[in-house]
């Protein structure tokens, strides 16, 4: 007796294996792009917090961006030793200023967190505001900043 009902035709093994091929091929392509989607955003979540928690160290990408625009413009435009220590100087003031504008930006940045928060704890009620606190904590803890208290820079200029 035929197993299969009437009209029901069994796949054949070429196109098992096709089937099972195809869902290799998306399981495959799935993970990769998990994984993709997890590590970009492990970076920029990384590169975010570094710049909260370190805005101000001494070597760091500012002047690391100077140090290859001077190289740059030296080497293109064939500067002596007199022009060179010129743009060295130059950019040693914008870097600084540069430095002054971050340290300002991260500052109100951070107050205008700790502002907010403090506004909306205002609005709720007692058991609500320490679930807003815990959860502000874990969220920005995260990001390098925090919910409450004072918030020094982590390296000073």
């Amino acid at each position: 007796m035929n197993p299969n009902p009437p009209g029901d035709t069994p796949l054949s093994p070429a196109l098992k294996i096709r089937w099972k091929a195809l869902l290799l091929l998306v399981v495959v392509f799935g993970l990769g792009a998990g994984i993709g989607v997890g590590a970009t955003l492990y970076y920029v979540r990384s590169q975010v917090r570094y710049a909260m928690l370190h805005p101000f160290a001494d070597r760091g990408r500012l002047d690391r961006l100077a140090a290859r625009v001077e190289a740059n413009l030296s080497r293109s435009l064939d500067l002596d030793a007199a022009e060179r220590q010129a743009v060295h100087e130059e950019l040693a003031v914008s870097v600084k200023q540069a430095r002054q504008l971050r340290r300002r930006n991260s500052v109100e940045s951070r107050m205008l967190v700790r502002d907010a928060l403090a506004r909306i704890e205002k609005r709720l009620p007692a058991d609500k505001q320490a679930k807003l606190r815990q959860k502000a904590e874990d969220r920005l803890g995260r990001w390098g900043l925090r919910a409450g208290g004072p918030d020094e820079p982590a390296e000073k200029e």
